[in-house]
């Protein structure tokens, strides 16, 4: 949600921290994953620390859990968090090391 990124970078910037935020579909795609990495490497001069804090679910019963369900569920939950730390690795590794 971009008014809760807003409101996180104020409250690092206030704390004398430096970040960028941004805000992505993350649905799997390697490439994107890829994208948004260097995107936040090159807006901070390098990579420390990487969070994948994405998630979803679908608040049904699991009888009614669709195929299309289950996979988006996949691509976001696992997909993305694969893609997102296999391409922070290397920028992390250029470093010394990272999170």
């Amino acid at each position: 949600r971009p008014e809760k990124l807003e409101q996180t970078e104020a409250l690092i910037r206030a704390a004398g921290g430096e970040c960028i935020s941004i805000c992505a579909p993350l649905d799997g795609d390697r490439e994107r994953c890829r994208s948004l990495v260097e995107e936040a490497a090159e807006g901070l001069g390098g990579l420390d620390i990487l969070i994948n804090c994405a998630g979803t679910n679908r608040r049904k019963r699991i009888e009614d859990v669709t195929e299309d369900d289950w996979q988006t569920i996949l691509k976001v939950n696992l997909d993305s968090v694969f893609w997102l730390s296999q391409a922070a690795q290397p920028l992390m590794c250029d470093r010394g090391g990272g999170k």
